[in-house]
């Protein structure tokens, strides 16, 4: 098991270097690698990239016409936010063939990791099939932290997106609030399971806890991360929450609570439980608002 991050761009943004920092913290001994499309050579030398196990580039490899990148393939331009997101599952779909690796650790480079992911890695791999990542809403599957299998169970998925793309009128049909790979992902679980991609645990209890117990706490799909970091849109206040999330809607209601707490020198999230008061580790906080250097274990 290894964890591979994706980077499209030229230049290197600061909550990456803090991103990798708070990996090491947890995860002295894991493989880490950097897919990228072409970041200058020098950037290789710099201090965040002694972390780094491995420095992937492919500059030429990824075949904009495998779906329409050039133009914006989500109706956004080429370099929109959205179309990289999306473009991103392309270059780890290819870098997971063509160096047959299996068993990878993906998540966005906003999100900080608070436990041992290979103490974990034969659970990972006994428990899910395909694919596995928390699901944020009934129309939201988010890589705030994701398992991969194999890369034929990432091209399954990216085929059926593809093909949902094609289709007339997206967004109305399914009622989504705009397609982008979160709602596309989301999709292809409605369509084919836990066969292909099963729901990591990002709740304490109910119908979206299931294997909490196994991986010692809940992943942030998003909604952790922006009740203690904010969002973007409100300028990193804390206390965000939206009751279309399963997170924010408990949130909402008092069912839990989400706080930073040290144990054993080390600052951690935990959910609090208002009904028990039992404390469940958050394994995995995505920090929406970029401010990763406020959730850091240690500096």
């Amino acid at each position: 098991m290894e964890i591979a991050l994706v980077h499209l761009g030229q230049n290197i943004p600061d909550h990456l270097e803090t991103c990798l920092q708070q990996i090491r913290i947890f995860n002295h001994d894991i493989t880490i690698t950097l897919i990228h499309d072409g970041l200058p050579s020098e950037l290789a030398t710099q201090k965040l990239f002694e972390i780094v196990d491995k420095y992937q580039g492919y500059l030429h490899t990824i075949d904009d016409n495998l779906i329409d990148f050039k133009d914006g393939c989500l109706g956004f331009p080429k370099t929109d936010f959205w179309n990289v997101t999306y473009k991103r599952l392309y270059y780890l779909e290819y870098w997971m063939r063509s160096h047959k690796v299996t068993d990878v650790i993906h998540f966005e480079n906003d999100v900080m990791i608070y436990f041992d992911i290979l103490a974990y890695a034969a659970k990972f791999n006994a428990l899910y099939r395909g694919i596995a990542m928390p699901y944020g809403t009934p129309k939201h599957a988010m890589t705030g932290f994701a398992y991969v299998k194999t890369a034929d169970h990432l091209q399954h998925m990216l085929q059926f997106m593809a093909a949902k793309l094609a289709e007339p009128n997206l967004a109305a049909r399914y009622g989504l609030d705009m397609v982008n790979e979160m709602t596309l992902m989301r999709l292809y679980s409605n369509a084919f399971g836990e066969e292909c991609i099963s729901e990591l645990p990002s709740l304490p209890w109910g119908d979206h806890s299931k294997y909490r117990e196994d991986f010692g706490g809940v992943f942030d799909p998003a909604a952790w991360g922006q009740y203690l970091g904010g969002t973007p849109h409100n300028g990193g206040q804390p206390g965000w929450k939206e009751d279309r999330h399963y997170i924010g809607a408990g949130l909402i209601k008092g069912d839990w609570e989400c706080r930073m707490h040290e144990k054993d020198g080390l600052r951690v999230p935990y959910v609090q439980s208002q009904f028990n008061g039992d404390y469940y580790r958050v394994n995995s906080l995505h920090v929406h608002s970029k401010n990763l250097k406020r959730f850091l274990s240690k500096e």
